[in-house]
């Protein structure tokens, strides 16, 4: 972007957006495990958020669910409003269950096993 870019309305705004993404939000992550609510963690496996970022948020929210969109950059909603929407709208549907790995794992191998 041009210096003169930087001074028109959009380029005030573009330049705002780009150093709050450098350097916000400014929580702890502990702070995070006080959230009780569930909470949908999005990002893309090609993010401008690092991977270790976005994992730990998602691993301090007990309620945490995590989506990563495939072949996706931070634009997802832009790029795939369809995919991004019908994700959210998902989350936001459907009751939200606490799942335990284990448990739950050794849950669906019994009943794939009882399937066969």
């Amino acid at each position: 972007m041009s210096p003169a870019a930087k001074e028109t309305p959009e380029g005030k705004r573009e330049v705002k957006l780009l150093q709050m993404m450098l350097v916000e939000p400014h929580i702890d992550p502990k702070a995070l495990e006080a959230s009780a609510v569930p909470t949908l963690i999005l990002a893309s496996d090609h993010d401008a958020i690092r991977d270790e970022h976005t994992l730990e948020i998602y691993h301090h929210l007990p309620n945490g669910e995590l989506t990563i969109f495939p072949a996706a950059t931070h634009m997802i909603p832009y790029d795939d409003p369809e995919l991004f929407n019908a994700t959210v709208d998902r989350f936001f549907k459907t009751p939200f269950v606490k799942k335990d790995r284990l448990k739950d794992l050794l849950k669906s191998l019994d009943a794939l096993e009882k399937a066969e």
